[in-house]
C-alpha cells in the first residue's frame, strides 16, 4: 500500500512539472521589449518603450532580436531548469547560447550565467 501511495504522489509531481514547462512555453510566445538592464559594470539603466531592443519569440520555435544596430534570427528551445521558478532558454543562430530566464507577470528576465562576472540582469516586458 505505501509503494502504491509514493507512485501515485510520483506521477502527480511529474505531471505537475510538464504542466509549468507547457505553460512557459506558452508564456514566452509574443514580443518582449527590453526595460532594464540591472548589474555588470553598467549599474542600473532603465530603457524608455520604443527602445527597439525587442525579442520576437514565435509558436513554431524561431526568435529574432532585433536591436538598434544589429538583428539576429534563430531556433530557441525552453527547457526545465533544476532551480525553482527558472527556465533554461537555448537559443542558435551563428552560435548557440544557454540562458537561465524567468518569466513572470509580463516580465521575461534574464538572468547573469554566473555570479561571479560583470553580467547583467536583463528585464523585458511584453509588449
Amino acid at each position: 500500500m505505501k509503494k502504491i501511495f509514493v507512485l501515485f504522489f510520483l506521477i502527480i509531481g511529474l505531471g505537475c512539472r510538464k504542466d509549468k514547462l507547457h505553460n512557459a512555453q506558452k508564456d514566452i510566445i509574443g514580443s518582449w521589449e527590453l526595460r532594464k538592464s540591472e548589474g555588470g559594470i553598467g549599474g542600473t539603466i532603465v530603457y524608455p518603450p520604443g527602445n527597439g531592443n525587442i525579442y520576437q519569440f514565435n509558436s513554431d520555435g524561431s526568435y529574432n532580436h532585433i536591436t538598434m544596430l544589429s538583428a539576429e534570427t534563430g531556433i530557441y528551445q525552453l527547457m526545465q531548469s533544476s532551480t525553482s521558478g527558472q527556465w533554461l532558454l537555448k537559443m542558435i543562430s551563428s552560435g548557440v547560447g544557454t540562458h537561465s530566464v524567468t518569466i513572470d507577470d509580463n516580465q521575461l528576465v534574464f538572468l547573469p550565467d554566473s555570479p561571479c562576472c560583470d553580467q547583467p540582469t536583463d528585464t523585458y516586458s511584453r509588449l
